[in-house]
């Protein structure tokens, strides 16, 4: 679960995509899965992988630290919450490839409940 704010859900969410990612980049899946919730949706190290490797050719996450073009992140906002479609880092670079997470808000609070939906090509 993390907090949004009323007046920019946005950063917080789109942080938190940048730090999952930073978690794969360095191999740390266990860090990254941590910061889902539970949903029906159970990821695993190994699905997690299947599916990158899959949109990556092998290539997998790397860190995107540094990186001066924007990710372009596209935020949908939904009756429960948001969608957030994020590039994913690859090659140095933003790939097409995106993560879709899922953040639903608590009833009456500001905290949110994240749903890795899974990934586009």
């Amino acid at each position: 679960m993390i907090t949004g704010t009323s007046y920019s859900p946005g950063k917080a969410f789109i942080s938190f995509a940048r730090e999952f990612f930073e978690a794969l980049a360095k191999n740390d899946f266990q860090d990254a899965l941590r910061r889902l919730d539970s949903s029906s949706k159970r990821w695993s190290k190994r699905e997690l992988l299947l599916q990158i490797n899959s949109l990556t050719d092998g290539a997998g996450i790397c860190s995107a630290l540094g990186f001066k073009n924007s990710a372009a992140p596209d935020l949908e906002q939904i009756t429960s919450g948001y969608v957030l479609r994020h590039r994913l880092p690859i090659h140095n670079n933003w790939s097409n490839a995106k993560a879709v997470f899922e953040f639903t808000r608590k009833p009456g609070t500001e905290y949110f409940k994240v749903t890795l939906l899974g990934f586009e090509a």
